[in-house]
């Protein structure tokens, strides 16, 4: 209670104010809700009306912004910040009905927005475009006691909501059990292990489903004292099996992404990540449209690279944001889909998967790149094939209207081990995957582990160098076709590959693809 009435004397108008730092005033005020209410028998007449007027000018400046404002929420949803304090301002709304006149109005204005909206980052198949550090910070740290809370309260479960129920299916493609880290987006580097668990066990016990229940069986290491599971409906007794028929890959198509494993149950597994999104590099995803993520055995082969140091900063924005710092297709020294105008990102820098398929031995998947790089190219498209359980090959089709020189990045925690000129291996540990590539136009491979602005760096986060290479090509030219065969553990199959005007051909064995820059046919 002296933590409450602490939080009351802050002034509304200074540090803890909406203008000056929203979550911290979402923080302050939902705090000051949930203290009214818990402890409501023990609070003086004065001391309730000292918290509720303490909340009353938050929730005023939040309803001022977000709802009768002239950039409302619902007409400007793809804000991040906005977004996560919508939750609780439902939730307050609906703790201080019956205090204050105001709260019935608080009421009208939030809880419908929350139920309508809830995410604006993914459509019905429950994918979330922000990345996989906020997909578990928005939904397990913020969402999940809206929801506890609303549903006692006033009857509303949004856990029904079509989107919630499939976000389980998202969190079990993109964030594995034994994964060595998140893909795409602000924090994808982070190894969040606890909230992992923790987020996956608390997701289950209020969306159980087959695959969440099994996905949640999977975690070891969450803290059970936390609010997300000590609140959590008691469980009913259920088999927590692997389900059987689960596909070993699946696309999103509302965000774009689709992952690639060789089996989803094995912890052990490969997986590669893909993403081609229709919200481009708005809020915390980058400008990578195009881009891929490899891991194999529980580490780290081909890497998102940079860091998420703090939002703005300097290598955030000069780096970590930027196409060159992905696996992705750059020209003319690291010039890619980003804005220097505004490096903080643009929805406009989309893309698009245009092809999926996946069956028991072979995937496929292609993106178009084009619009990302906003009118700068002509085509980006590029085709991933994979040959479950250890070969991708990947094709390229870059075309622009004046001549340029192409650049295929890569990225990895420790230095490429060159063969030749075309030929390099990446390891990590006892994982590896080689590398062969074959351009159009001649290339050299170069490499580096210098960022061109260091992250932050702290004991605690020391944030170590990583390694950026490039297959460059020797000559311009308006139009770039390439191959690349990444076999995990080095396997041995050899790529024989034929470049036309129109096409791309590439034997591996005893399949032939045929890559038109639209869609991948197979020949044989």
């Amino acid at each position: 209670m002296s933590r409450i009435r602490g939080l009351v004397a802050l002034n509304p108008r200074a540090e803890t104010s909406v203008a000056t730092e929203d979550l911290s005033a979402m923080l302050v005020a939902r705090t000051l809700a949930l203290g009214l209410d818990w402890f409501y028998p023990h609070w003086s007449v004065e001391e309730r009306q000292s918290i509720v007027g303490a909340i009353g000018v938050r929730m005023e400046d939040f309803a001022q912004k977000l709802v009768r404002g002239p950039k409302p929420l619902e007409k400007n949803p793809l804000v991040s910040h906005d977004n996560e304090v919508l939750g609780a301002l439902a939730e307050i709304a609906v703790l201080l009905l019956g205090e204050t006149p105001q709260a019935d109005r608080w009421f009208d204005e939030f809880v419908p927005l929350y139920a309508r909206i809830l995410t604006p980052f993914g459509g019905d198949d429950g994918g979330y475009a922000n990345g996989t550090a906020y997909a578990s910070w928005d939904v397990g740290e913020y969402s999940l006691l809206h929801w506890d809370i609303l549903r006692r309260s006033i009857g509303l479960d949004l856990t029904q909501k079509t989107w919630v129920r499939n976000f389980g299916r998202f969190q079990a493609y993109f964030i594995p059990p034994g994964t060595p880290a998140g893909v795409f987006g602000n924090g994808a580097e982070l190894v969040m292990t606890e909230t992992w668990a923790r987020y996956a066990k608390a997701y289950a016990l209020r969306v159980p489903s087959p695959l969440s229940r099994w996905y949640a069986r999977q975690w070891f290491q969450e803290d059970a004292s936390r609010l997300e599971l000590m609140m959590a409906p008691v469980p009913a007794a259920a088999d927590a099996g692997f389900p059987p028929d689960t596909p070993n890959a699946a696309m999103f198509p509302s965000i774009g992404w689709s992952a690639h494993h060789s089996s989803l149950q094995d912890r052990g597994r490969t997986s590669m990540y893909f993403k081609s999104s229709p919200y481009g590099a708005v809020s915390h995803s980058h400008s990578d449209q195009n881009s891929f993520v490899l891991n194999s055995a529980g580490k780290q082969l081909l890497i998102d690279s940079g860091y998420y140091d703090y939002f703005g900063s300097p290598h955030h924005f000069r780096w970590t944001k930027r196409t060159v710092a992905h696996n992705a297709i750059t020209f003319n020294g690291g010039q890619g889909q980003e804005d220097e105008a505004r490096p903080w990102g643009t929805e406009a820098a989309k893309g698009a998967i245009v092809q999926f398929s996946s069956a028991a031995d072979i995937d496929f998947v292609v993106g178009d790149a084009t619009p990302a790089y906003r009118g700068k190219l002509l085509q980006a498209k590029r085709a991933v094939v994979y040959l479950r359980p250890d070969a991708f090959v990947v094709i390229d089709r870059v075309e622009s209207a004046e001549p340029r020189t192409w650049e295929w990045n890569l990225h990895a925690l420790n230095r490429f081990e060159a063969g030749d000129s075309n030929t390099l291996t990446v390891s990590n540990g006892d994982a590896r995957a080689c590398v062969s590539f074959i351009g159009s136009t001649e290339t050299q491979f170069q490499q580096t582990n210098a960022f061109p602005v260091a992250p932050m760096r702290t004991a605690s986060e020391p944030r170590p160098d990583q390694w950026h290479g490039q297959f460059v090509t020797r000559s311009a030219s308006g139009r770039f076709w390439s191959a690349a065969l990444i076999r995990v553990g080095c396997v041995p199959l050899s790529m024989n590959v034929r470049f036309g005007p129109s096409s791309a051909s590439v034997t591996i064995g005893q399949r032939e693809f045929e890559f038109d820059g639209q869609k991948i046919v197979v020949r044989r």
